[in-house]
């Protein structure tokens, strides 16, 4: 695919999202991080919420996730 229709079209599905307020997995994990480095009060509540997580399909889990 050509870099200029790459870019025309994930443009266009930034652009709808934004302008109908929707965010897809990836917007999630920024926004979370960004939450949880930002307000420590929100940061402690969730380490303090939980004693154990299991994760399933770990193995499919990237750097950003870990």
């Amino acid at each position: 695919m050509d870099k200029s229709v790459f870019l025309k079209c994930f443009n266009e599905y930034e652009n709808y999202k934004a302008r109908n307020k929707l965010m897809d997995f990836d917007d999630l994990q920024l926004k979370v991080k960004d939450m949880f480095l930002n307000q420590k009060s929100i940061l402690d509540s969730y380490q303090n919420l939980f004693k154990y997580i299991l994760v399933d399909e770990f193995q499919a889990s990237d750097n950003f996730q870990l």
